[in-house]
């Protein structure tokens, strides 16, 4: 162990103390050096301050054991051995979450902001190169406004504007079935030669 006295070339040892600095003392929780408080990781086994350290309150310190350079390895290390049972873990959380509304919701907001907003989509000329607009500020407000106002189940829908030339506002989106969408759309005019 280095002692704070050894790191600031004091090596006078204090009386009845065996070879420590008088500068530093060590406790069940840490080396306690002047005002900064240190800790040893146990994994690389070298003393480093508390901010080097992530929180954790099972511990009596409120520290993790290992530094957090250690624990990035140890997880780095963790997710490339367990990488199919993590992939597999977080599709069936998707499945889970994407049958809830909440779930079904979210992909609605994305699709219909995507819709609107990125050129590079193929759909795009027809929702925001025609100058259709999402009027909802949040996903908060549309979902609050689709269950509490509209009270119906989306899921196993389709979002659908009532005018087909406003935008995706309030008074202005149903939830239909697909038959029922694809029956609402633009007239399309045939150019005449």
């Amino acid at each position: 162990m280095i002692c704070c006295a050894e790191q600031n070339n004091q090596t006078k040892p204090a009386e009845g103390n065996s070879g420590e600095s008088p500068f530093c003392a060590t406790t069940s929780v840490g080396f306690f050096i002047g005002d900064k408080t240190m800790k040893r990781c146990s994994k690389c086994k070298e003393v480093k301050p508390f901010s080097e350290f992530n929180k954790n309150r099972n511990n009596k310190d409120g520290l993790r054991f290992c530094c957090k350079e250690c624990k990035m390895i140890i997880d780095k290390k963790y997710r490339q051995t367990h990488k199919k049972e993590l992939r597999q873990y977080a599709l069936q959380y998707q499945k889970q979450y994407f049958k809830t509304i909440q779930g079904h919701l979210c992909r609605v907001w994305h699709n219909m902001l995507n819709r609107c907003n990125n050129p590079k989509r193929s759909d795009y000329k027809y929702y925001g190169g025609q100058g259709i607009k999402v009027k909802f500020n949040t996903f908060t407000d549309f979902s609050s406004y689709v269950v509490n106002v509209l009270k119906s189940d989306p899921r196993g829908l389709t979002i659908d504007r009532i005018d087909n030339n406003g935008d995706y506002e309030v008074d202005n989106i149903r939830f239909v079935t697909r038959a029922e969408n694809n029956r609402n759309k633009r007239k399309r005019y045939a150019l005449k030669a």
